[in-house]
């Protein structure tokens, strides 16, 4: 059956109305003070967006510096490798930097990589096969998801504390209810209500 679905209002904070109970301020005030976090939380969002921004941007630089693409040569040919993304491959590759040979095992786009094809592979300072370096897009991907992920947990922390507020203050007025009941049928003995 249809279940009419409660708006959270305010409007019982502020209202002069008798039939106002304690119960509906506290919730109207716990609905307010959610609004407020939320709100407070966007600057807060930006904060963690700039932050995590910085030393992303930081990582793109120092890789920057140390990570070099060189030019390697395939031992055997590449094989498949079934991903559910555009089609890759692993190779195993030869390379040498600094004068010291290097072997790996590396992954390429390339599948039609023959044994004796040239591979570019991503080297660090010693020369040994890393991920290529991140880029300026990526950092800003990496901070705008940092940033979106920090105001949804904090909006889903402000909604898990008004449903909160909402279930205790619903379990006074039913409380209140069956009291007022009791003392109306005569249940009650001889509780007055203050």
């Amino acid at each position: 059956m249809y279940r009419k679905i409660r708006r959270w209002s305010v409007a019982p904070l502020f209202s002069s109305n008798p039939l106002v109970r304690r119960s509906d301020r506290a919730e109207a005030l716990s609905v307010c003070l959610a609004a407020m976090l939320a709100v407070v939380a966007i600057p807060l969002a930006a904060l963690v967006l700039g932050n995590v921004h910085d030393s992303q941007i930081a990582a793109v630089e120092e890789q920057a510096r140390t990570v070099q693409p060189i030019t390697a040569t395939a031992v055997d040919d590449a094989t498949a490798v079934a991903t559910e993304a555009a089609p890759s491959g692993i190779v195993t590759a030869q390379w040498t930097h600094n004068s010291v040979m290097h072997t790996d095992t590396i992954t390429t786009d390339d599948i039609t990589i023959d044994a004796g094809d040239p591979v570019t592979v991503w080297v660090d300072s010693r020369g040994e096969s890393t991920l290529a370096p991140m880029t300026a897009n990526d950092a800003a991907i990496s901070a705008a998801l940092a940033a979106i992920g920090f105001y949804l947990a904090v909006v889903s922390l402000v909604i898990g504390f008004v449903m909160a507020a909402r279930a205790i203050a619903d379990r006074y007025r039913r409380r209140r209810w069956d009291a007022d009941l009791a003392l109306l049928t005569g249940d009650g003995g001889d509780q007055l209500r203050h």
